[in-house]
């Protein structure tokens, strides 16, 4: 078949389409993207009735060497020469397909040669005026708009614009208000990095102002729920009270207990408090080596004889217990005072018998004084220098 004349009648843009087409954007479930091409058959002049295949092809040149897009029309109705195609309906046109403002249509008929010159697109009226006006990613700034279209930047055009989300009054740059249940902001990261970066070189970075019922709330987080870090100043700054349900480290990572310090000391210009149970010892003192003198600055210069009544060593002895007070393999330079005294309290019953020895005592002075007994004493003398047995009544 020879269809020596191919006349187009005409080339429509369906009603929107070009803003999506002319744009790139995607538009897909609400306008369709097609092109309504109409052309017009004839040979020898003659207008013709047929049916034939026709590949329609989009260039990017005038000369058809970079084909874009290309769909066959198998069987297409030309009656007295007319016949009309949707371009899309076959393969889809692609976004992006008419990013750029130079495209051609090249036009195959049957086995005949492609028609040509090729046909440049060209926008109608209203679809140059949907260009303009009526697409927001692809809209020109005009006078009192606040925006502008930079190419790859919309941004606003006076510095001092705001962008107000559910209000008409925004106070801030970017100002929201709602009062749904669901987020107002929601940023989704899918990939590694971070999700969000503030960033300021004085104040307050991020403020959190709230009246009801969390400031700032963290929930299923991988890894640290909040990690902050501060080049100077405090990392944390609470003034308020503080609730943590598990173990908190400070210099560990891995704490043990309800507070685990690591690296260094716990000080306080207050009172250490223990409410453990009666026989719970309220304070333990771990250490790998062996504390050789309590006298060390365990309480930060009080001694173990600070923490006896009125500074002075007393044991109170019950009717199952007994005391031995010795000194065993011990060198003094200057011999200690050894003089110790048994108090027996009103009431107690330790036996009809005391028995008091002083074992291998060398040393001058060495005395041990029984007082409040009221029954006989009984003292086994070993190498004493001097032994004193007294009575003193009890106040």
């Amino acid at each position: 078949m020879n269809l020596n004349r191919l006349q187009t009648v005409g080339l429509w843009l369906a009603p929107c389409v070009v803003i999506c087409l002319l744009m790139g954007v995607s538009a897909s479930g609400q306008i369709p993207q097609l092109l309504n091409y109409q052309g017009r058959l004839t040979t020898a002049g003659t207008a013709i009735d047929t049916v034939v295949p026709i590949l329609f092809t989009i260039y990017n040149d005038s000369l058809g060497a970079n084909p874009l897009w290309s769909e066959t029309h198998p069987a297409v109705n030309v009656e007295k020469g007319l016949f009309a195609v949707m371009l899309g309906s076959v393969t889809s046109l692609p976004d992006g397909l008419f990013g750029d403002s130079t495209r051609y249509l090249g036009i195959r008929i049957g086995d005949d040669p492609e028609s040509v010159p090729l046909s440049r697109f060209a926008s109608v009226a209203y679809a140059f005026k949907a260009v303009h006006t009526d697409t927001a990613s692809y809209a020109h700034a005009t006078e009192g708009s606040g925006w502008t279209d930079d190419g790859a930047v919309v941004r606003l055009t006076a510095s001092g614009d705001k962008v107000g989300i559910g209000t008409s009054s925004p106070f801030y740059r970017v100002h929201i208000t709602g009062s749904e249940s669901s987020p107002l902001l929601n940023v989704e990261k899918t990939g590694s990095g971070r999700g969000m970066r503030v960033y300021t070189t004085s104040a307050c970075a991020i403020w959190v102002a709230n009246g009801g019922n969390h400031g700032l709330r963290v929930t299923h987080a991988n890894g640290d729920g909040v990690h902050v870090t501060s080049a100077g100043g405090y990392a944390g700054w609470f003034n308020g009270k503080g609730y943590f349900s598990g173990n908190l480290g400070v210099g560990t990572l891995t704490p043990g207990e309800k507070l685990d310090v690591v690296g260094g000391s716990i000080r306080t210009d207050g009172r250490l408090i223990s409410t453990v149970a009666t026989g719970t010892p309220p304070l333990d003192v771990h250490s790998e080596t062996q504390v050789a003198n309590l006298n060390a600055d365990m309480l930060d210069g009080h001694h173990a004889a600070d923490l006896a009544t009125a500074a002075t060593e007393t044991a109170t002895v019950d009717n199952s217990s007994a005391v031995s007070i010795s000194f065993s393999s011990a060198t003094f330079t200057t011999p200690p005072d050894l003089s110790a005294t048994v108090l027996v309290l009103s009431g107690t019953c330790i036996g009809s018998t005391a028995k008091i020895v002083n074992q291998s005592a060398t040393s001058d002075g060495a005395t041990l004084t029984l007082q409040g007994f009221n029954g006989s004493a009984f003292v086994d003398l070993a190498e004493f220098d001097e032994v004193q047995v007294s009575y003193t009544a009890v106040q």
